[in-house]
Protein backbone atom coordinates (compact mmCIF):
# COMPACT_ATOMS: atom_id res chain seq x y z
CA UNK A 1 0.00 0.00 0.00
CA UNK A 2 2.98 2.11 0.97
CA UNK A 3 4.08 1.96 -3.12
CA UNK A 4 0.66 3.21 -4.09
CA UNK A 5 0.86 6.28 -2.00
CA UNK A 6 4.42 6.70 -3.10
CA UNK A 7 3.27 6.97 -6.82
CA UNK A 8 0.68 9.24 -5.77
CA UNK A 9 2.96 11.48 -4.48
CA UNK A 10 5.25 11.63 -7.48
CA UNK A 11 2.58 12.17 -9.73
CA UNK A 12 0.83 15.01 -7.72
CA UNK A 13 4.60 16.62 -7.60
CA UNK A 14 5.11 16.68 -10.97
CA UNK A 15 1.12 17.74 -12.57
CA UNK A 16 1.16 21.40 -13.70
CA UNK A 17 -1.50 23.42 -11.47
CA UNK A 18 -3.58 26.34 -12.00
CA UNK A 19 -1.78 27.91 -9.73
CA UNK A 20 1.47 26.85 -11.47
CA UNK A 21 0.19 28.23 -15.07
CA UNK A 22 -1.08 32.04 -13.11
CA UNK A 23 2.67 32.29 -11.09
CA UNK A 24 4.14 32.03 -14.44
CA UNK A 25 2.16 34.11 -16.34
CA UNK A 26 2.33 36.38 -13.30
CA UNK A 27 6.20 36.50 -12.67
CA UNK A 28 7.58 35.10 -15.90
CA UNK A 29 6.47 37.89 -17.97
CA UNK A 30 8.81 40.52 -19.29
CA UNK A 31 10.04 42.94 -16.95
CA UNK A 32 8.00 46.18 -18.31
CA UNK A 33 4.62 44.70 -18.25
CA UNK A 34 5.54 43.26 -14.39
CA UNK A 35 6.22 46.36 -12.91
CA UNK A 36 3.43 47.79 -14.44
CA UNK A 37 0.68 45.04 -13.18
CA UNK A 38 2.61 45.29 -9.43
CA UNK A 39 2.59 49.51 -9.40
CA UNK A 40 -1.41 48.69 -9.74
CA UNK A 41 -1.81 46.57 -7.11
CA UNK A 42 0.71 48.01 -5.12
CA UNK A 43 -0.39 51.55 -5.48
CA UNK A 44 -2.22 51.74 -2.14
CA UNK A 45 1.23 50.40 -0.36
CA UNK A 46 4.26 51.29 -2.61
CA UNK A 47 6.42 48.73 0.22
CA UNK A 48 4.36 45.92 -1.80
CA UNK A 49 6.52 46.78 -4.53
CA UNK A 50 9.92 45.17 -2.96
CA UNK A 51 7.85 42.58 -2.00
CA UNK A 52 6.64 41.44 -5.44
CA UNK A 53 9.80 42.03 -6.93
CA UNK A 54 11.56 39.89 -4.33
CA UNK A 55 8.95 37.17 -4.80
CA UNK A 56 9.90 37.30 -8.90
CA UNK A 57 13.17 37.16 -8.17
CA UNK A 58 12.53 34.04 -6.15
CA UNK A 59 10.37 32.46 -8.35
CA UNK A 60 12.57 32.89 -11.46
CA UNK A 61 15.68 31.11 -9.93
CA UNK A 62 13.61 28.13 -8.88
CA UNK A 63 12.01 27.96 -12.27
CA UNK A 64 15.60 28.30 -14.28
CA UNK A 65 16.66 25.55 -16.03
CA UNK A 66 19.76 24.08 -14.71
Amino acid sequence: MLKGNEDNMMVSRTRRTAADDAAEAFYGQNEQAFMEQVRQICSADPRLIKVFKMTRDTYQQATRPN
